[in-house]
């Protein structure tokens, strides 16, 4: 890897990247799947009629339902980011897994052999 490359990864803002994919993902996705499907069905026969309604009158509200979902996402992983450093978690976890472990290694071994056939 270049130097230049690493500068601009370092420049991309992971937050706003995983905030789009939820979205997209979870929500817009499906919307869209399903409001084409019926479209299709049951919308104006021409595709410029179908494509009008789309863009005026679902689309706009769309939108306002991305930029709401995309602040909520950015504002929530921004609080659980600062609140995993605040609080130690990943040490805390790290500490409290190797006795866990070891604790787990007296039962857990034992199951697993008699659930195989």
């Amino acid at each position: 890897v270049s130097p230049s490359s690493k500068s601009a990864l370092s420049k991309i803002n992971w937050i706003d990247v995983l905030s789009y994919a939820l979205h997209s993902g979870l929500i817009q996705a499906p919307i869209c799947h399903y409001w084409f499907e019926w479209l299709s069905v049951n919308g104006p026969k021409s595709n410029t009629a179908s494509v009008l309604v789309d863009q005026v009158m679902v689309q706009p509200p769309l939108l306002v339902l991305m930029f709401i979902c995309l602040d909520i996402f950015r504002a929530n992983m921004r609080r659980t980011l600062d609140l995993f450093r605040k609080e130690g978690i990943l040490s805390q976890a790290l500490a409290n897994a190797g006795p866990t472990v070891v604790a787990s290694w007296r039962f857990w071994p034992f199951a697993v052999y008699f659930t195989f056939k």
